[in-house]
């Protein structure tokens, strides 16, 4: 896990999961904007897509298939 204060540079290196995250915080539950996010929410995030992560190898014994942009 990376540790950092978080902010816009971070959002940079979100992969699609992280987006997706990010989209549906704003959109469907209306938390606000996403994009300057302060340490604490990154980490909620990160914790949050690990999880979905580690029940999606569950369910179907494959890593979840999202792929970081570069």
């Amino acid at each position: 896990m990376k540790v950092a204060l978080g902010g816009q540079e971070e959002e940079v290196d979100e992969d699609a999961l992280d987006k997706a995250i990010d989209f549906v915080q704003e959109h469907v539950l209306h938390q606000g904007p996403q994009k300057d996010e302060g340490f604490i929410e990154r980490l909620k995030d990160e914790q949050l897509a690990s999880a979905i992560r580690k029940q999606y190898k569950h369910s179907t014994g494959h890593e979840f298939p999202v792929h970081k942009r570069h």
